[in-house]
Parts: C-alpha cells; sequence; structure tokens
C-alpha cells in the first residue's frame, strides 16, 4: 500500500499552487477568503472542466478564480431551489399516501403485511424493514404531535395511526414504502393524483430521493449523472406529460422537468418555473448542455411562461 504523502498547505499555498498551475486571480484577498470557508477540495469540483486535457493540473489558458466561485454560488442557489421544491412535492406524497392508505385499509394500514411486498428477488422481507425503521423513527422522534399519540394510544396499537407516522418519514423512506405497496389500486389511486402510472410514479420517488439527498448533503448537482437511478416517464399522449419532454441524458435537465410538472399539480400558482428561469438569467456563463440541456430547451412546454 502507498503511504499518503499529502501534506497540509496553508491558503496562501494553496492559491499560489493554482497560480502555478495557470489559473488566474483577479483579488487574492477575496480568492483566500473563499478557500478558508469553501474549502481548495470542494471548489476542485468545480474547477476539474476548466483542466486540460492530459495535463495533470493544468488549467486552460485564462482560466479565473472568479468563473470557478461563479459556478460554485449558481450550484449552491441550484441546490437550495431543488430543495425548495421537493420539500412541497414529499409533503404532497406523504398526504396522499397516508389518505388513500387509510380510506382502503384502515388507520394502521401500515400495519397490515398482507398488502405489502414481502419481498425483492432477495428473501427480504421489505415490508417489514420498512416498519422497523418506522418504529425507529417514531421512538426517537422529539415531535410533540407523536408524543402525544403515544401517551394517549400507546397501549392500542404498535404505532400512531397512518397519517401520524407518516410524519415521521423521510423522503427516502416514503419511496420504499410506496414501492412495498402490494394493492395494485391503492397503488395507483396515489398515483393518480399527479395524473401518472404508479410504476411512473415509483421510479420519480427514487429518483427524486437521490436529487433530494444529494441538495441535502451539499453535493455537486448541476453536473451530476443520475445514470444508476434513471427516472421513467410517462409512454404516451393518454398522460399531460410524456417522454418527448425529456431528453436521451442522464444529468439534471429531466429531474427539473419533473419537478415543474409536479409542482404545477401540487401548486398550481407557484413561482418556481420562474425563479429558477431567473436564476439561469443571472448565470448566463454556465454551461447548460453540461446539465442536459437541449438547444431548443426554451421552446420546450416545461419552461414556457405559465398562463
Amino acid at each position: 500500500m502507498t503511504p499518503y504523502d499529502k501534506t497540509h498547505h496553508s491558503y496562501d499555498q494553496q492559491l499560489d499552487k493554482l497560480i502555478k498551475r495557470g489559473m488566474r486571480v483577479n483579488n487574492r484577498a477575496d480568492a483566500l477568503y473563499a478557500l478558508q470557508h469553501i474549502n481548495y477540495y470542494r471548489l476542485g469540483l468545480y474547477w476539474h472542466r476548466y483542466e486540460v486535457k492530459n495535463k495533470a493540473h493544468r488549467f486552460i489558458p485564462d482560466t479565473q478564480f472568479e468563473t470557478i466561485l461563479t459556478l460554485y454560488n449558481f450550484d449552491k442557489k441550484l441546490r437550495q431551489l431543488v430543495l425548495e421544491a421537493l420539500e412541497h412535492i414529499e409533503v404532497s406524497v406523504r398526504a396522499n399516501w397516508a389518505y388513500q392508505m387509510s380510506a382502503t385499509h384502515g388507520t394502521h394500514a401500515h400495519l397490515i403485511e398482507e398488502i405489502h411486498n414481502r419481498s425483492t428477488g432477495n428473501k427480504r422481507n421489505v415490508w417489514q424493514d420498512n416498519l422497523e425503521k418506522m418504529k425507529h423513527d417514531i421512538k426517537y422522534s422529539d415531535k410533540p404531535f407523536i408524543k402525544h399519540q403515544i401517551r394517549k394510544y400507546g397501549h392500542l396499537h404498535e404505532t400512531p395511526p397512518i397519517w401520524v407516522v407518516s410524519e415521521v418519514l423521510s423522503f427516502g423512506s416514503l419511496s420504499r414504502w410506496y414501492r412495498a405497496l402490494n394493492d395494485k389500486k391503492t397503488r395507483q389511486d396515489i398515483a393518480k393524483v399527479y395524473r401518472i402510472h404508479s410504476a411512473v410514479l415509483q421510479s420519480w420517488l427514487r429518483h427524486l430521493t437521490i436529487v433530494r439527498n444529494s441538495c441535502a448533503h451539499f453535493a455537486c448537482l448541476w453536473e451530476r449523472d443520475f445514470k444508476n437511478v434513471q427516472p421513467i416517464y410517462p409512454p404516451h399522449h393518454n398522460y399531460v406529460l410524456t417522454a418527448g419532454d425529456f431528453v436521451d441524458d442522464n444529468r439534471i435537465y429531466n429531474s427539473l422537468v419533473i419537478i415543474v410538472y409536479l409542482m404545477d399539480i401540487i401548486e398550481p400558482n407557484h413561482t418556481w418555473q420562474k425563479r429558477f428561469l431567473v436564476l439561469i438569467e443571472k448565470h448566463p456563463d454556465v454551461p447548460l448542455d453540461e446539465m442536459g440541456f437541449p438547444k431548443d430547451w426554451k421552446n420546450h412546454r416545461t419552461w414556457k411562461p405559465q398562463k
């Protein structure tokens, strides 16, 4: 095993290294401040595209530190905007999952093993895994309404009713509960709210969980490749949104199309799309093609002004 031979570098040394590799720094004080509060390694996620191919750590001529910082700030604002929309989507799907489940199967539908898948091909009991995770989250929840339910009704059931426990589910847990649901009618009743097929909703929830986690953990989002969690698309004209609204690409563009579509249903008067377009306009140097945007993206109905 090769021993690790990297050593500590001061902020001045870090900046001098970048300058030596060909990066132009117009304001040294601002650059040092950015290195102090962002981290050299994190900024490296944004300057790698400006490095000369086949030349280790050499920058394309006239690469500016300020350009890297602009791209970093764009990605930060993009994550914040996406996370805001995903909050609305998560809350909506939680509410509809709890409503449709209780309407068909009663107040504690999540405790009924028969309506859930028992395995995913590897003989694991997915429903049992979900339930154990839910009980753990209930036990350690500090939410007053959860504590009230347990004090008042804890002797009657293993957990509070579904419309209460839905509020402790993370986006990932919600996705797994929906995936485990074996009752096709209830699955479709939930998906019908969003005017899509249940298989599409299942795919979208899994995909958006990964997008949400990327945002929550401050990962680089703008050029993220989601090839391992590609969403599937409504296949034909019977749906409001079809495969024609998406592009053959694994990056964030298709995620944004899904977000706008769902926001149009959940909050018809939302301003999310407009604010996203303003963000794009304020950063004209961001290469949209590396986000998966097609050349004619402005002509796609997703991005046309709402009437």
